[in-house]
């Protein structure tokens, strides 16, 4: 009885050892660690997953407005950027009609002087001929005085004082016509200074107006204000027309 008890114990105990593992039990030791895995992952309390969920939500907000911030900080500088280039190459173009109204001004009042100096020697040479004038009617009404305060001179002298009267009296016509041509001459001169002291005028508005558009400029830099450009470009514009 007792040998049939050990006989039927060894079979069950070889055929347990005997019967081959499964094909789809995982086996070896990263098999091992899947499963602890899993079961650490199961046997998460559902609570401590929400509780993740949350605290991950305020640092994604906190991520998110950073990177908000930081575009928004390089829109800004590109804006200023931009305001920077326009200043600056409206500043060059102003500096560049300022130097060119620099040197017609200075054209301008060359020309001024000239004309003005021209003018002066023409009123001089005006001056010169109307002495000349009145020195031909002196000696003229001189000769007329000695000739008819001898009424008793003979007919030659008679003659060459009629004569010497005859010469002044041309050089009084000769000298009367060459005071007009003078005159208008220096009056041409005159109107001519008066149309470039217009010119010179209009060239100190213009540079006066340019120099406030450029301090405008400057001033918009600095406080980055369009409407002070908006200014600004408007006595540039003018100074320029």
């Amino acid at each position: 009885m007792k040998s049939a008890m050990w006989a039927s114990s060894w079979r069950r105990d070889s055929g347990s050892s005997s019967s081959p593992a499964s094909p789809m039990a995982p086996t070896g030791p990263r098999a091992q660690d899947r499963e602890l895995r899993t079961a650490r992952g199961s046997t998460a309390p559902a609570a401590d997953r929400s509780s993740l969920r949350r605290a991950a939500g305020p640092r994604y907000a906190a991520a998110m407005g950073d990177i908000d911030e930081k575009i928004s900080e390089a829109i800004d500088k590109a804006q200023e950027s931009r305001l920077n280039g326009a200043i600056a190459a409206l500043v060059a173009i102003s500096a560049t009609m300022m130097a060119l109204n620099n040197v017609k001004d200075g054209n301008v009042v060359q020309a001024m002087q000239q004309a003005q100096a021209n003018g002066v020697d023409a009123w001089a040479y005006y001056q010169a001929k109307g002495t000349k004038q009145n020195l031909a009617i002196a000696a003229r009404e001189q000769i007329e005085l000695m000739r008819d305060t001898a009424p008793n001179a003979p007919p030659e002298a008679r003659v060459v004082f009629d004569k010497r009267i005859a010469e002044y009296a041309a050089q009084e016509k000769k000298y009367e016509t060459e005071k007009e041509d003078i005159k208008r001459k220096a009056e041409g001169f005159q109107k001519e200074y008066d149309e470039l002291n217009r010119h010179d005028d209009q060239f100190d508005m213009a540079e006066a107006l340019l120099s406030l558009a450029i301090a405008l400029f400057g001033v918009t830099a600095l406080t980055r204000k369009r409407w002070l450009l908006a200014v600004a470009l408007v006595f540039a514009i003018c100074g320029a027309i």
